[in-house]
């Protein structure tokens, strides 16, 4: 049994019930998701888009317009009727703690669970300071703790409690970046030891890789792709999650055959059968090409190395990235002028003449609707 399942989920704010005034306002429509016992998926999407909605109408504070949303198959959403989100095993982790300043650690940790005898309070305070690595500073307020060991304080408060779900709402971004990636790796570590599944709403594509099990990407108001994190970076739906998930270089292609497609850098060879191939499809696609698959290397201009060589290309802008060299190139062919962008281990003389080619991959074609073509069955 999934521990959340969203089916066809629509939500708008409105001051009135109308028809009318409720289509205007939609924040989202025909929204579905799911999320299996233990599992943890990341919401990606770009301001405005949704996302905190979505968490308030799980949580229980938004009723829907239409659609439901079951927790563990229980219905407890609707537009006939909400459950209270306190009925509903719902934890809860917000950016900015939200913890009591005036309680201590322990207290904080006890808040929810005031209805147990004391003596069990007190073992699940205990065993939640272990689980988070707090043990020992039961008696301090939060003023007196860092960033990162506030948040396990608000982890613990809401694993607390044994949620049937956990929605955390951009939790890492109030934190200091040298704490963030390891803060990252415990916290999902002790999601994995307790078993308990995650919604996690963020902005950030480092973090959600990092974090999650799969991927949600949203946009306009629902879900758009849902799936691994290196799937939908190298498979994206449409160009707009092509774009979300990272820089990529776009060039016109027109398919030669089930493994080539011809763009203004030449033919360009694909690992993968291309589904709409056939014989005489000359259809005008968009070949996208993530920067770490376009090989860069510099030529002599008085060479004879340049002869038989076209296009030529121009590195206008370099910048070292750590792991790599980020190049920003200028391409000069018959079809155009085109700015492209590469990843490339050395760097290459400012200004330089380079010869680029494409990696053999599994290309990404996108048709005049900006749809992945590769989802088209071959007539």
């Amino acid at each position: 049994m999934n521990a959340l399942n969203i089916t066809e989920l629509a939500c708008a704010y409105s001051s009135t019930r109308t028809s009318r005034d409720i289509a205007n306002n939609l924040v989202l429509s025909g929204l579905n998701l799911s999320i299996e016992d233990g599992e943890i998926v990341c919401l990606l999407g770009r301001s405005g888009c949704g996302k905190s909605t979505l968490l308030k109408a799980i949580a229980g504070l938004i009723q829907p317009v239409s659609g439901t949303i079951a927790l563990h198959g229980k219905e407890v959403s609707s537009a006939a009727r909400v459950s209270p989100p306190e009925q509903r095993g719902i934890g809860m982790i917000f950016q900015d703690y939200a913890l009591f300043p005036h309680l201590t650690v322990f207290d904080n940790i006890a808040f929810g669970l005031k209805k147990q005898p004391s003596e069990q309070i007190r073992q699940r305070v205990q065993e939640m300071l272990q689980l988070v690595n707090l043990y020992g500073l039961d008696q301090r307020y939060p003023h007196e703790l860092s960033g990162g060991q506030q948040q396990r304080v608000a982890i613990a408060r809401a694993l607390a409690n044994e949620p049937a779900i956990l929605l955390l709402d951009e939790p890492f971004s109030n934190i200091d970046s040298q704490v963030r990636q390891h803060l990252v790796r415990e916290i999902r570590d002790i999601l994995k030891q307790q078993k308990v599944a995650g919604l996690f709403v963020t902005h950030s594509r480092e973090e959600g890789f990092a974090f999650a099990d799969t991927i949600a990407v949203m946009g306009q108001g629902r879900i758009m792709q849902q799936g691994t994190a290196f799937d939908i970076y190298h498979h994206p739906d449409n160009r707009f999650i092509a774009d979300f998930m990272g820089a990529g270089n776009v060039l016109p292609a027109t398919i030669e055959d089930e493994f080539h497609v011809r763009t203004p850098l030449g033919v360009v060879a694909s690992t993968q059968p291309i589904p709409m191939a056939k014989a005489g499809n000359k259809a005008n696609l968009e070949l996208f090409i993530r920067p770490q698959m376009v090989t860069v290397a510099a030529v002599d201009k008085s060479a004879d190395s340049l002869s038989g060589t076209c296009p030529q290309a121009t590195i206008t802008r370099q910048q070292f990235m750590g792991k790599s060299i980020r190049s920003e190139i200028h391409l000069d062919c018959c079809q155009g002028s085109y700015q492209l962008v590469a990843e490339h281990a050395n760097p290459v003389a400012g200004n330089a003449t380079v010869q680029l080619n494409i990696i053999p991959h599994d290309l990404v074609l996108f048709d005049a609707n900006g749809l992945n073509a590769r989802q088209k069955k071959v007539v």
